[in-house]
């Protein structure tokens, strides 16, 4: 984690000191979020969404970027929990139809 946090320090200082722009292809949605000003959020080797981070995360339009942002461990216990409850109350309205 702290190799990680310097190797993702060092490249926003490169990217703030040259303006650059980097194409960043990860698994890891905390690192992504953190790094990216826009996402694109591919299946099967298809984009199923994209858009400026923020929007994508806070606003997922598709159904696969939700179950991934679902899925994804959260640090904040409060969070955890919210989302916990929302795929047992999915998964328990998916039973019932």
């Amino acid at each position: 984690v702290s190799t990680q946090d310097q190797v993702l320090r060092l490249l926003s200082e490169l990217q703030d000191d040259f303006g650059l722009t980097y194409i960043f292809v990860a698994h890891d949605l905390a690192v992504v979020r953190q790094v990216s000003d826009r996402v694109a959020v591919m299946r099967s080797g298809e984009v199923v969404e994209s858009g400026d981070s923020d929007s994508v995360y806070e606003n997922p339009q598709s159904d696969y970027t939700r179950q991934l942002l679902t899925a994804a461990p959260v640090l904040d216990p409060d969070e955890a929990r919210r989302l916990r409850a929302e795929r047992v109350e999915k998964r328990a309205n998916s039973e019932a139809a």
